[in-house]
């Protein structure tokens, strides 16, 4: 074997964390980068370079926007939310779910609190469905009715996701000289993804806007992401006591 030899996976990974013990008892960490082909895994110390900060940052930044992507659940959450408010009032709703979501995923990736993910699986699900019914009465001005429009019931659904996203980011296999930028950066990832999201429903309900299909689209929208929570819940708890 020479100095950078390694060993080529026939699988790949959204991310690992390696832990090579050296034969001079030495031990070094390194986090295993996304691939979706082949993992190569180093066995010298000579090709343990480190990543800069910046690399760090921009990789675990990424890996935020493409789990909000990727996220279909998290997704089907934050697109009722885009049509249950607009303006100042889907501002503050979308700043609600960060701070929830912020809270969570901080304190459940560091540690402080452990939950198993199956349920925080199906609660997600039962938050889509219950913002899905909140749209729906708001568009039948059932306000009365309502019980998901306030802030503080974001806030809790916030840190529900939030418990979800910390279970992605430790799936990554972070090292722990990352641990405070992968979750600073990760977090961020996911805000920019649902800014990128946000932003582009706004044009694109502009444009249906244009051809009064908006109302329409949007009855459709709902009910899809309604009906996805209940096809998510129903798996989920199946899955659960399988």
């Amino acid at each position: 074997m020479t100095a950078d030899s390694v060993i080529n996976t026939p699988w790949h990974l959204d991310g690992a964390r390696l832990l090579l013990n050296i034969v001079t008892n030495e031990s070094h960490q390194i986090s295993l980068k996304k691939s979706y082909s082949t993992i190569q895994i180093p066995l010298y110390i000579s090709n343990l370079t480190k990543e800069s900060k910046v690399a760090v940052s921009i990789r675990y930044l990424w890996q935020g926007m493409i789990h909000i992507g990727l996220g279909w659940d998290h997704i089907a959450f934050v697109l009722c939310l885009f049509f249950l408010a607009s303006g100042r009032h889907l501002s503050a709703l979308i700043s609600a779910f960060t701070i929830g979501h912020s809270i969570t995923l901080g304190l459940a990736f560091l540690g402080y609190i452990h939950i198993p993910i199956q349920p925080i699986e199906i609660l997600i699900a039962l938050s889509i469905i219950l913002m899905a019914r909140e749209v729906l009465l708001i568009q039948e001005q059932k306000k009365s009715d309502a019980i998901t429009n306030g802030f503080i019931m974001v806030i809790l659904f916030g840190l529900v996701h939030g418990l979800g996203f910390a279970s992605a980011l430790k799936e990554l296999g972070v090292a722990d000289d990352e641990l405070w930028l992968s979750l600073l950066f990760f977090n961020f990832g996911v805000e920019f993804g649902q800014l990128i999201f946000i932003s582009g429903m706004l044009i694109f309900m502009a444009l249906l806007a244009k051809v009064k299909w908006q109302e329409k689209i949007q009855t459709i929208s709902v009910y899809t992401a309604g009906g996805l929570g209940v096809f998510w819940a129903l798996e989920r708890i199946t899955a659960m006591f399988a």
